[in-house]
């Protein structure tokens, strides 16, 4: 199950039935329901697979909706999280909910989701490729270095961009996942 591999800052962790929020604990593995918040500062790391990370940054919310042998299904309400899938096995699926759009994910890729309000928008790097369904269910592809922006809930409007330039926290998780696998190929 996907695990939460580090910590650093304000983290904290909710399980359905919980009566109250508590501080996050180094690998927790996550079941369907599980939720994680960062406060500020704050950033948080979960491990999905070998070589497939999922991070938040401080005021992200992130959960985990659903768990199959092929499917993942994560919600971000709130924030910034990147999902880095340096391999994503052929047939397996990670899908990104989000207050007003979902975002399937079938290739390896860098992909980062931002929530703020009523407005998400969705990056994808390193030949990254996806799939954006709005709530009015019209389904558009997402393509390598590309950006897409949905504004509103009830009819949300798609915006399609290149891509901005890496941001320090692009940098970061970057750099942070070619350190965890160098480490991983020098054992």
């Amino acid at each position: 199950p996907p695990r939460l591999s580090f910590v650093d800052g304000q983290v904290s962790f909710w399980r359905p039935g919980a009566q109250e929020w508590v501080q996050a604990q180094l690998n927790t593995p996550l079941a369907p329901g599980d939720q994680l918040y960062t406060g500020t500062p704050g950033n948080l790391e979960l491990q999905i697979g070998a070589r497939a990370f999922v991070r938040g940054w401080a005021n992200t919310q992130i959960g985990l909706e659903n768990q199959e042998p092929d499917f993942l299904q994560f919600k971000v309400t709130a924030g910034r999280a990147s999902f880095d899938l340096r391999t994503l096995e052929p047939g397996h699926t990670v899908e990104v909910a989000t207050p007003n759009a979902a975002f399937t994910i079938e290739h390896p890729g860098y992909y980062r989701v931002n929530v703020i309000g009523e407005r998400t928008s969705f990056i994808t790097r390193r030949a990254g490729r996806a799939i954006v369904t709005p709530a009015n269910g019209e389904s558009v592809a997402i393509s390598a270095s590309e950006e897409v922006v949905v504004e509103g809930t009830d009819i949300p409007r798609v915006s399609s961009f290149v891509a901005p330039k890496l941001d320090e926290w692009d940098k970061w998780n970057y750099a942070r996942t070619d350190a965890l696998l160098d480490a991983v190929s020098a054992r």
